[in-house]
């Protein structure tokens, strides 16, 4: 047999204690499943592991890591305040479940694009 196109060997890997989840795997280091070929124990080296987040997922990562200070008491207060206050808007004006949920929705999205701008 050949080699892997990626490089690795044809044998596959024989890891026991990492999961396949570690560079010193060779499937893992070169961002490929593990295969049939491999002896390894409690792999969890799958194809989902080395798929390419979308451009929302990375966008949704950076923005929780970078702005979850700005969810303090105040602004958790504010948001809820603001939700009961369409909900009670909705209920006064006879909306139907489906756009009273989508208003309420929509009042999430504007309260929490204001919070994480600051």
């Amino acid at each position: 047999m050949g080699r892997r196109k990626f490089g690795g060997s044809s044998k596959g890997c024989s890891c026991k204690k990492s999961g396949c989840l570690k560079n010193y795997c060779e499937c893992y280091e070169f961002k490929v499943a593990c295969t049939n070929l491999c002896r390894c124990l409690g792999c969890k080296n799958m194809e989902h592991v080395h798929k390419p987040k979308t451009s929302k997922e990375k966008l949704a990562s950076v923005s929780n890591q970078k702005k979850i200070h700005h969810l303090n008491k105040k602004s958790i207060q504010i948001i809820i305040e603001s939700l009961f206050s369409k909900a009670k808007h909705c209920h006064d004006h006879e909306l139907a479940p489906g756009e009273t949920e989508f208003e309420i929705l929509q009042q999430f999205h504007r309260a929490m694009g204001i919070i994480l701008a600051e």
